[in-house]
């Protein structure tokens, strides 16, 4: 038995396994805790429920930041200094790691650029096709009116 000015003296090894556990049971906790935020979509996008600011937001213990970048960091790996992380599904809310890649900035606004173009081109021709379908029914109404 020890006393109480002379603490118990753990072995190394022990201590080490002791807080070996308790990082297990913080990390399960968390992932537990990231689950729950999440919903599963049949696109296998997976759609953060949880806090919302622009993007999605997560806060565990001493990480505060974006979801979708804690999801990379912990499922695959760490995030290169100054990398933004993006969406290859374009799902602004997807926490799914296999749907995001560490890009860097340059690579990244290339990207955004280019897929800003082809929506740009899909909405043009969407509305050239509305357009013209306005103006056919126009031309049949003059015809019926007639």
């Amino acid at each position: 038995m020890s006393s109480p000015w002379r603490p118990n003296i753990v072995s190394p090894a022990e201590a080490h396994r002791v807080r070996q556990k308790h990082a297990d049971l913080v990390r399960r906790q968390m992932l537990t805790a990231f689950a729950d935020q999440i919903k599963f979509l049949p696109n296998c996008c997976w759609k953060w429920l949880g806090g919302v600011t622009g993007g999605a937001s997560v806060s565990y213990g001493y990480f505060i930041g974006a979801a979708h970048r804690w999801s990379y960091e912990k499922f695959v790996g760490p995030i290169p200094e100054g990398f933004d992380v993006h969406h290859k599904c374009e799902f602004k809310l997807c926490v799914n790691p296999t749907h995001l890649e560490a890009l860097s900035p340059s690579d990244h606004m290339r990207l955004h650029a280019r897929h800003r173009a082809q929506l740009r081109k899909y909405w043009l021709t969407a509305y050239l096709w509305v357009y013209a379908a306005s103006q056919l029914l126009t031309e049949q109404n003059k015809k019926v009116e007639v």
